[in-house]
């Protein structure tokens, strides 16, 4: 069982493309003998590459795709494509028409990554690509692929926390909620939103829970608490890596619709220890207890412990989560990794308090913050 919750936002399909997105982590620095911050060899991180392509297996190929293309055919269509390109055709919108991996619902779009994310043949052709600049067709095990580096002005950061509201519109790829309203009046809005922000006549979380189409963030201002680039769409982190703390983005389009975005502070990171008591409608759940029941033991549990009991003992005995093993020790966890009830329980007490029960899909919790 694992409590984290579920994003609403995910990454492209590893198994679409070997590499796709992976975190990556910065250079590290080390301090010189006269004090200034020099890169060291051996800890400094390759720069991060940004590129976008289209994929044409053939059958048989390592892609998960339906292709009857013979491997040659596969080879023609792609010089097709380069032929068009170096015409003057648009690459966006032919990666959208005749790109077989999922990122075509991006034009392409791969987003940042190391060179050691993607299979080397793909890897040693951007890098040997200058900004801009379009190659291909490059062979992989996964087909064809047409591939243009792009620049990188904004590298993703490691980590960083972030609040959206989103508007999505009918046709949208990942529609959110049941509005009618078109694509055109979808960006009117988001613009009018980012702009109103932007000039301080809005206020954010307000206007997350009036306007935002995200049912998952609304209720909580919007947030999306500490994320890593590669967990959300990479539009997405590529806004965001160009804000500077507390800034507002210009829409961003993705397939759930257009996102206004905030970049915050990362906050420390919270912790907890739980004792989780399941019950037959929780998520995911062999447990045989009636919710009633189950809540009764915790409250019997929730008392022992007020009594004086031993948490890890009553965790190990009687949890339904794996953290048993650890005495119900969750470590530290970043705000919006949990579900918004858990979280809310950890933030609202202080360190040592014993909560509970608190409900969540997964079922009883009881809670002490440790961090």
């Amino acid at each position: 069982m694992n409590i984290r919750a579920r994003a609403i936002l995910s990454c492209l399909s590893s198994s679409a493309l070997l590499a796709t997105l992976l975190l990556a982590l910065p250079a590290r620095s080390a301090t010189g003998q006269d004090g200034t911050e020099q890169e060291s060899a051996q800890t400094k991180a390759p720069a991060l590459l940004r590129a976008r392509h289209i994929l044409i297996p053939w059958k048989g190929s390592a892609a998960q795709s339906t292709s009857q293309l013979s491997k040659e055919e596969a080879k023609q269509k792609a010089i097709d494509l380069r032929k068009k390109i170096d015409e003057g055709a648009n690459f966006d919108g032919l990666a959208r028409s005749d790109s077989q991996c999922p990122s075509k619902a991006d034009g392409g779009y791969l987003g940042q990554f190391q060179p050691g994310r993607m299979v080397e043949a793909f890897t040693k052709a951007v890098q040997a690509a200058k900004d801009g600049e379009v190659v291909g067709p490059i062979e992989t095990q996964f087909g064809w692929h047409i591939i243009e580096r792009m620049p990188n002005p904004n590298p993703w950061p490691e980590r960083f926390a972030v609040s959206h509201i989103v508007i999505s519109f009918k046709g949208a790829e990942r529609q959110l909620g049941t509005s009618d309203r078109t694509r055109e009046a979808a960006l009117e809005l988001a613009k009018t939103i980012s702009k109103e922000l932007k000039a301080g006549k809005r206020d954010f979380a307000k206007s997350a829970a009036e306007l935002s189409d995200d049912e998952n963030t609304k209720s909580n201002g919007g947030s999306l608490g500490v994320r890593e680039p590669g967990g959300l769409f990479p539009r997405m982190s590529d806004a965001i890596a160009a804000l500077g703390v507390d800034q507002i983005s210009d829409p961003v389009e993705t397939p759930l619709g257009f996102h206004v975005l905030r970049r915050e502070a990362v906050p420390e990171p919270l912790g907890a220890k739980h004792i989780l008591i399941m019950h037959n409608k929780s998520s995911g759940s062999p447990a045989k207890l009636t919710k009633e029941e189950a809540l009764a033991k915790a409250n019997e549990l929730l008392a022992k412990l007020k009594a004086g009991e031993d948490f890890a003992t009553l965790a190990a005995a009687h949890s339904d989560c794996p953290s048993k093993q650890r005495g119900g020790d969750l470590g530290e966890f970043d705000r919006g990794r949990m579900v918004p009830a858990f979280e809310k329980a950890v933030v609202d007490n202080k360190v040592g308090a014993i909560v509970g029960p608190v409900e969540t899909d997964f079922g009883y919790h009881i809670i002490v913050r440790t961090k």
